[in-house]
């Protein structure tokens, strides 16, 4: 069977290793399912077709850069987060007060008697 896209050129044209299906895969890397789908979106066009998979792959590429600073970014507040109510329990368990901008939040029993005393 072959595989038609909608301009009606066959991606199959040419025989084994000479035929556009192959030589995307060969050039790509692509399976060649993945293959087909890129040289029917490109209307049989095997120069299109790589293009088209380069673009992709350069699109792909940032995609993956801005997930990875973005998931960076995530784990640096979350440490910066988790510091900062180290330090605020710390504080509290010396029965300091928190830092102008902060809720009080819960302070140990120790740190509320001694408050309660007067200490």
């Amino acid at each position: 069977a072959t595989h038609a896209p909608a301009g009606g050129a066959h991606v199959f044209e040419g025989d084994g290793d000479e035929s556009p299906l192959h030589a995307l895969s060969e050039v790509t890397g692509l399976a060649p399912e993945e293959a087909i789908v890129l040289l029917e979106a490109a209307g049989g066009d095997l120069s299109a077709a790589v293009s088209l998979h380069i673009e992709n792959g350069e699109a792909d590429a940032e995609l993956r850069r801005r997930q990875a600073r973005e998931a960076d970014e995530e784990r640096q507040a979350s440490a910066a987060a988790e510091v900062a109510a180290a330090q605020a329990s710390q504080a509290a368990e010396r029965g300091e007060p928190p830092p102008p901008g902060e809720a009080a939040g819960p302070r140990p029993a120790s740190a509320r008697g001694a408050s309660a005393r007067g200490a």
